[in-house]
């Protein structure tokens, strides 16, 4: 089974959105029912694409704290490197 673009857009909404939207305003945003997306996750295919969509939002804020030290690393070892130029 695929998923429709209104299930794709519900997910996005579901993991990319942490504010702790409701259901009931997810639904109001796609012009469907809170019922339709209980529905929604109880089916497998939509389930699975949601549980990988959170592992992949989870992932990318792995990978940027992971680029925010070594940009951090980065610029203090360029600061460091100035002030024994200056010294």
């Amino acid at each position: 089974m695929s998923l429709s673009e209104k299930q794709i857009q519900c997910i996005a909404l579901l993991t990319l959105l942490t504010t702790g939207m409701a259901q009931k305003d997810i639904a109001e945003a796609l012009d469907t029912t809170p019922r339709t997306i209980q529905r929604w996750q109880r089916e497998q295919d939509f389930m699975q694409a949601l549980q990988a969509s959170e592992a992949g939002q989870v992932a990318s804020q792995q990978t940027a704290k992971v680029v925010t030290e070594i940009v951090s690393n980065v610029w203090q070892g360029r600061d460091q490197l100035r002030q024994k130029e200056l010294s």
